[in-house]
């Protein structure tokens, strides 16, 4: 599915309210509330004051995001005054403004409210192999990032930094899927798991383990494993495990740690990613924490707000591992599955034990992408922007209704009644076919 930007769907929500002017500045924005532009001067019908009341967003430049209410205009110069603080210089550069009777900010909360509502018909479809049978870990597949260098449940603790990579060939997963870019700056430098983030690794105590990870190094065998455990006796005994894999340099290679006992009693158990050299560089993808048998497994980010129609785990492979595979072709479908959420995210159950290292393959939908940016994209395209954009009218006179003088509510009631309408009858025409849900039935 192609995407569309906000300022897209922004320009089409109100270019079908009859509500849109875009026109570029003839002077650029100086340190005052003036925004001119005598492009304005074919629109104003040769009027003082024309565009008073309405609103006036500048799309780039330094003053890019101002959204500013009108309260004068003189034809004569095709100069706005307008709200708030003196803008910031541009010096010659020409901004591009649009003026509108309902705000950007306003309008791109209805595109939000459309989106949020409309999930049962405008989504992503989502085919996901990121888990891996009986895998202790959270995000072995490094998908969830709060932003570009921080992912969620991994954190750097000693010397460097990570950078998520979606560049082909430096992710060793499905396309599309991603990858942590480590750079160290301290030899032996590594990010981690932490049973503080993740306590379930603590259930780990007393088992035999196996440590895997692929790794993509700058330096030939600078990467490593390793396992560190701190036991709950008066010396508070502590256990480092680390493999000692050779790592080809530019190339990808599965370091492992296999059959490691580890301590009882534990009440810390940390699995770091690193490498032996100052400044140099990694990716690790698709890592793996091999013990116990797992039954819930935290859900992958595009599923927490989404919904799981289908769920499969992988029958066998072409690789020493079956997890490795870059698309395994048989899957065993599961039955008497559940979604447990714990208050803070959601965790898919298996009631069957399943042999250790295969791929968990999740198939359902997920939420289209809310925006935030006038540069921001949204997962719809083609006919199905037509839907997004009829209900984006009908929530935005919706919600102007909340804040309109008595004189107004008759004429906003009409115009969103009207595009309730039109997008009532989209949702038939143009509404997405989710894929089907397998039957659960309960698995003894």
């Amino acid at each position: 599915m192609g995407t569309t930007a906000a300022s897209v769907l922004d320009a089409r929500v109100h270019q079908n309210i009859g509500d849109f002017i875009e026109v570029a500045l003839t002077t650029a924005l100086d340190t005052s509330v003036e925004v001119i532009s005598t492009n304005l001067n074919k629109y104003d019908d040769g009027n003082n004051d024309h565009f008073n009341g309405r609103w006036c967003y500048v799309t780039n430049y330094v003053a890019a995001g101002e959204d500013r209410k009108i309260y004068d205009y003189v034809t004569a110069t095709g100069a706005l005054s307008v709200r708030g603080a003196a803008f910031t210089s541009d010096s010659s550069d020409l901004a591009t403004v649009r003026i509108y009777r309902y705000s950007y900010t306003n309008t791109q909360r209805a595109i939000n409210d459309a989106i949020r509502e409309l999930s049962d018909y405008l989504f992503v479809y989502v085919d996901d192999r990121s888990l891996v049978t009986n895998n202790a870990l959270w995000d072995g597949h490094m998908e969830y990032w709060t932003d570009s260098s921080t992912l969620t449940f991994w954190a750097v603790e000693s010397g460097g930094t990570l950078a998520q990579t979606t560049t082909a060939g430096l992710y060793r997963g499905p396309l599309g899927s991603t990858s942590a870019l480590f750079t160290g700056d301290t030899d032996s430098g590594f990010f981690q798991q932490t049973s503080d983030v993740n306590p379930r690794l603590l259930d780990l105590e007393n088992q035999t383990v196996s440590l895997y990870g692929w790794a993509y190094p700058e330096i030939a065998d600078d990467p490593a494993i390793t396992l560190y455990t701190l036991q709950a006796d008066t010396a508070a005994t502590a256990q480092t495990l680390t493999s000692t894999t050779t790592a080809v340099a530019g190339q990808w290679t599965l370091i492992k740690l296999e059959s490691q006992a580890l301590n009882s009693d534990l009440i810390e158990c940390n699995f770091r990613l690193g490498n032996a050299t100052d400044t140099a560089t990694c990716y690790w993808d698709n890592v793996r924490l091999i013990g116990g048998a797992v039954h819930e497994y935290l859900l992958p980010e595009r599923f927490q707000d989404g919904d799981v129609k289908q769920v499969y785990v992988q029958v066998g492979g072409h690789s020493d591992y079956p997890a490795d595979d870059i698309m395994p072709t048989e899957w065993e479908p599961v039955y008497g599955w559940e979604i447990i959420n714990n208050g803070t995210y959601k965790f898919l159950y298996l009631p069957k034990t399943y042999a250790n290292n295969k791929q968990i393959r999740l198939v359902g939908t997920s939420p289209l992408t809310e925006l935030s940016t006038y540069s921001g994209t949204t997962e719809v395209s083609g006919k199905q922007v037509n839907l997004l954009v009829a209900y984006s009218c009908y929530c935005l006179f919706r919600n102007e209704l909340g804040v309109a003088s008595s004189e107004d509510t008759k004429r906003l009631e009409d115009r969103r009644d009207y595009w309730f309408a039109i997008a009532q009858r989209y949702k038939s025409t143009l509404g997405m076919a989710p894929p089907k849900r397998f039957m659960n039935l309960p698995n003894y």
